[in-house]
């Protein structure tokens, strides 16, 4: 086995290993095209700086926190 094969194993076995940390941790991965317009709307809300615009890594992060935001239940304290 060549040293490029042995790589590419190594960072495959990786990706499975982060992949099921992240499941356990109830997490998954998508992967999703986005429109212009939805990413303005981000900027617009407050979630996504301007700056940030063009970065991957902010894009999803700032669609994690929509998401929270809009689909997890917020804990509602116990009634005396």
């Amino acid at each position: 086995m060549s040293d490029t094969q042995h790589i590419g194993r190594a960072s495959s076995a990786e990706r499975m290993r982060r992949s099921r940390e992240l499941r356990r941790k109830g997490l998954r991965f998508i992967g999703f095209h986005i429109r212009e317009i939805e990413v303005a709307e981000l900027v617009r809300r407050r979630l996504l700086a301007e700056a940030d615009q063009d970065d991957p890594d902010a894009i999803s992060d700032a669609l994690g926190r929509h998401l929270d935001a809009v689909l997890v239940p917020k804990k509602v304290p116990p009634q005396a």
